[in-house]
């Protein structure tokens, strides 16, 4: 679940930039910040909302990669839509594009938040609108564009799973197929159809099904020395086109390092995404020995920095808010290298 800050707003503040209450919460809008500047994140707008918003705007939730913070309760009849109708009836969630965060983390943070509303209040998926059906701005710009590797309906998706007791569950969508929501999840027909007691492939728009079945006590295969291990680290090349479900593989998926949880012939299961990826497609693993993740250090490349990584080659501190996260090499030199985006010097053995 995710983690929900309150810093609630002061009453005099409050008085300025809202009706008051009697928030009938019919709908929830979905905007983005549109501060790409670094440290733009949740805490800094709910900071900016606290001490009195410069322009006569107020919103509920600010979301980043990290959680949510809450500046009014929900009640509270905020000046977010530009549409005095969707300002008394909705709940506004911002959601942060400063270029110092994981966009993909804080759309997925906004997705369970929303979820958790629409479930507290009773608000059909219909009514989780964009800023744009209010007012005609393009907002949420990158969610709307796709431009950030996640769409739209990528977020909408997010709001059709829900968590059970024992795992997640699917509510089948019209045009869905048994074919094609095993696929998403990495499994085949039949493991779905059991997974659910189903007799035939006939599903309808608003069943629920089970997915993701749990499988960590199931064997595993066995693998030859020389192959991939479950439990090791790989990386997803950015050359790779398609999983091996044949769905097609998103920018942001590329270059990124994620755990081995099943292994067959010919392709594995990541976990951090739960997708099915050809062998052929990853890199950065040496045989049958403990993970190996050193990258490729050429200019263009993608890597991440170590959290235990503790100063830049140059010296000063690394913070903690750089670690962890994918930067693209600018520079190579005998030690280190250049990363464009923060544009700092790192060593080399401090990237994965």
């Amino acid at each position: 679940m995710v983690k929900i800050i309150k810093c609630l707003v002061p009453e005099h503040v409050a008085k300025k930039v809202t009706y008051g209450k009697g928030n009938t919460k019919k709908y929830i809008v979905i905007h983005e910040t549109a501060n790409l500047n670094k440290g733009a994140n949740a805490e800094r707008h709910a900071l900016l909302q606290y001490n009195g918003n410069s322009r006569a705007a107020s919103w509920h939730y600010t979301v980043d990669d990290q959680g949510v913070y809450q500046s009014f309760e929900d009640d509270f009849q905020c000046w977010h839509a530009g549409n005095a109708y969707y300002n008394k009836n909705g709940i506004g969630i911002e959601i942060c594009v400063n270029s110092d965060g994981d966009f993909k983390k804080a759309v997925e943070n906004a997705a369970e938040l929303t979820k958790m509303l629409m479930v507290k209040y009773k608000i059909p998926k219909k009514n989780v609108i964009q800023h744009y059906k209010t007012s005609g701005k393009d907002c949420p710009k990158f969610l709307r564009n796709g431009s950030k590797g996640i769409t739209w309906n990528n977020f909408l998706a997010m709001l059709d799973v829900q968590k059970s007791g024992n795992g997640d569950v699917y509510v089948v969508k019209k045009g869905d197929t048994l074919w094609g929501i095993s696929r998403k999840y990495g499994m085949t027909v039949e493991e779905l159809k059991s997974l659910n007691g189903l007799k035939s492939d006939l599903i309808h728009p608003g069943d629920k099904l089970k997915v993701r079945k749990n499988q960590a006590k199931a064997s595993q295969p066995k693998t030859s020395g020389n192959d991939i291990k479950v439990g090791q680290k790989v990386r997803i090349k950015q050359n790779a086109k398609k999983y091996a479900t044949g769905e097609n593989i998103p920018n942001w998926v590329k270059g990124k390092t994620y755990t081995v949880q099943q292994v067959k012939s010919d392709r594995v299961l990541l976990k951090e995404i739960v997708s099915w990826v050809k062998k052929s497609d990853i890199e950065g693993y040496s045989g049958g020995n403990a993970a190996k993740t050193t990258p490729v250090i050429k200019v263009g490349e993608k890597v991440k920095i170590k959290k235990s990584a503790q100063k830049y080659a140059t010296g000063q501190n690394i913070p903690s808010w750089v670690k962890g996260r994918t930067y693209t090499i600018q520079q190579v030199k005998s030690d280190r290298i250049l990363l464009k985006e923060i544009m700092s010097w790192v060593y080399k053995k401090d990237v994965e």
